[in-house]
C-alpha cells in the first residue's frame, strides 16, 4: 500500500510539472503535455487497480486466517 501511496504522489508530482510548463513553449512542451494528459488517465486507473488488489489480497488473508482457525479448533477437538 505504501509503495501504491509513493506511486500516486510521483504521478501528481509529475502532473503538476506538466501544469507549470504551460508557461513554456515549443515542441517538447507540447509532446510533454500531451503525453501525460494520455497517461494521466492510465496512470490513475493503475492506481485504483492497485488498491482493489491490495484490498482482495487483505480478504484472501482473513479468510485464510479464518479457515486455519477453524482447522485448528477442529484438530483439538478430535479424539482417537
Amino acid at each position: 500500500m505504501q509503495a501504491n501511496q509513493a506511486f500516486r504522489s510521483a504521478a501528481e508530482n509529475l502532473f503538476q510539472t506538466a501544469s507549470a510548463m504551460k508557461e513554456w513553449e515549443g515542441e517538447s512542451q507540447v509532446a510533454f503535455i500531451g503525453a501525460i494528459t494520455k497517461d494521466k488517465g492510465q496512470m490513475e486507473a493503475f492506481h485504483e487497480l492497485v488498491d482493489k488488489f491490495i484490498a482482495v489480497l487483505g480478504e484472501m488473508v482473513r479468510l485464510y486466517v479464518e479457515a486455519e482457525q477453524k482447522n485448528a479448533e477442529l484438530a483439538r477437538q478430535r479424539s482417537y
